[in-house]
């Protein structure tokens, strides 16, 4: 038996509402138990474990996270690895437009960043900064064997007069 389009769109739009509303009243969006706080924000402590598990099997075994088939990245097929990644794009426009930070929704700092608020700019530049000091000791490695190799092909000393 097939289901009309207009019928699968209502009942997704109930599911949507459902869901929703649990969420406001901090219930598990499975079973209607509290939700596990501090830990999740759908779920109860049994659901939460069972996702959980879930995520780590399919994960251990290649498979989607969402819909276990084969993967082509760390976690997801590529149906969801693109729907993942529109999502994201949809979400980052949205964020600035509103002037938040990319990644968590804060405000941004003004004046000094384009995309994130003060605790993802700091980060920002500290990662910038620890990468680029290993790609300067990554630099370094490769002259000195390229040197060290050059020296054994012509037969010279690596000892300084």
């Amino acid at each position: 038996m097939k289901v009309s389009s207009d019928r699968r769109k209502k009942q997704a739009e109930y599911q949507r509402k459902r869901k929703r509303k649990r969420k406001k009243m901090g219930l598990c969006q499975s079973c209607l138990e509290p939700i596990w706080k501090g830990v999740s924000t759908l779920y109860c402590e049994k659901h939460t474990i069972e996702k959980r598990e879930r995520y780590l099997k399919r994960k251990k075994m290649g498979l989607c996270i969402r819909c276990s088939e084969p993967v082509i990245n760390k976690v997801l097929c590529e149906k969801h690895a693109i729907e993942n990644r529109e999502h994201s794009i949809k979400r980052k426009i949205k964020r600035k437009k509103m002037g938040l930070c990319f990644r968590c929704s804060e405000p941004i700092w003004k004046g000094v960043s384009i995309a994130y608020c003060k605790k993802h700019t700091l980060r920002a530049k500290e990662e910038y900064r620890k990468r680029k000091e290993f790609d300067i000791r990554r630099f370094k490695a490769w002259i000195d064997e390229t040197h060290r190799t050059w020296a054994s092909k012509n037969s010279l000393s690596l000892k300084k007069n």
